[in-house]
């Protein structure tokens, strides 16, 4: 490997872990909305008891049990989960896995096969599950990406509000 070659290759590190981080960082304001909504639940409907139990074990759930435990507040809250509400439901599924992508599968810095580098792309990760398979991601990628986190953190902020707005009028 060239000189040159091996400063791109250390450069694409950089960018990626880089990238890698600020994603991720996304990822955990929207795994922090989700919590957020359903320990409001809890406070509002449970009992002490019932609380303390059931918030340790969200504080333990995998970003994936929160999603689908928050399906469930919703369904406890009687909100119609049909058009658009099933929507966020399949969309915080659909960015649970791609967050699981960026969390654990592995940052390379080159396309191992060709030896080469993509212009456009500025991160690379590996999946070893099924075989070897590379996914990366252009700025733009990631920019839509971060559209689509911060749509689906919005409105699970929303249904919070209006959880606490709800329920304070029944009180």
């Amino acid at each position: 490997m060239t000189d040159k070659s091996m400063l791109q290759v250390q450069s694409n590190t950089a960018t990626g872990h880089y990238y890698r981080g600020y994603i991720l960082d996304e990822f955990i304001q929207l795994e922090m909305a989700i919590s957020q909504h359903i320990v409001t639940y809890l406070l509002l409907n449970d009992s002490k008891k019932t609380f303390n139990r059931t918030y340790v074990k969200i504080h333990n759930m995998t970003f994936s049990n929160k999603g689908k435990y928050f399906g469930k507040v919703l369904d406890k809250l009687k909100i119609n989960t049909s058009n658009p509400n099933s929507s966020l439901l399949k969309e915080i599924e659909l960015l649970i896995k791609i967050r699981n992508v960026f969390a654990h599968d592995y940052l390379i810095a080159v396309l191992p096969t060709e030896n080469k580098f993509e212009v456009d792309k500025v991160i690379y990760l590996a999946k070893f599950k099924t075989g070897f398979e590379v996914i990366s991601y252009s700025e733009k990628d990631l920019d839509e990406l971060i559209t689509r986190i911060n749509i689906a953190e919005k409105k699970v902020s929303d249904f919070k509000k209006k959880l606490t707005i709800s329920s304070s009028r029944s009180i």
